[in-house]
């Protein structure tokens, strides 16, 4: 597995000289040969096709993540209970030290992430705000 590992490794510089970016692929239960056997059939694929793919195995993970973070949470029994449980991940506690109440940051690694890619340059974007909304309806909630 060391030389799959290896040669994974390979493969995905030579992905990321082609295309510009890291090889994109929900891994959820494949192994290193499966993940490394999916980048060299991906390898030929025209930019514009790769990065629809891409954005597909992008899709998967977050409904992958999405579906975890609610399995976990019993009470859930409405699109509101969906938007508290992701707003825990993001609140600020306070806690007292020495008699003085400080604002320290309770944030857990958020149960939701994104990836918005600089196309140009090939890697993460960075300063950019990303906002998770849902549609009801004809409004946001």
């Amino acid at each position: 597995c060391n030389s799959s590992l290896q040669e994974l490794v390979e493969w995905n510089n030579r992905y990321r000289q082609k295309f510009g970016l890291v090889f994109l692929i929900c891994a959820s239960e494949r192994s290193t040969p499966e993940i490394l056997e999916e980048l060299k059939k991906r390898y030929p694929n025209r930019p514009i096709v790769e990065f629809e793919i891409a954005a597909q195995e992008e899709m998967k993970i977050i409904e992958l993540r999405l579906a975890k973070l609610f399995a976990a949470k019993a009470e859930v029994t409405s699109p509101m209970d969906r938007v508290r449980i992701i707003g825990e991940y993001l609140t600020v506690a306070s806690e007292v030290h020495g008699g003085k109440a400080s604002q320290t940051s309770a944030r857990t690694r958020p149960p939701i992430t994104t990836h918005v890619l600089e196309v140009s340059r090939g890697s993460p974007a960075a300063g950019i705000e990303v906002q998770l909304e849902m549609w009801d309806h004809f409004t946001f909630l």
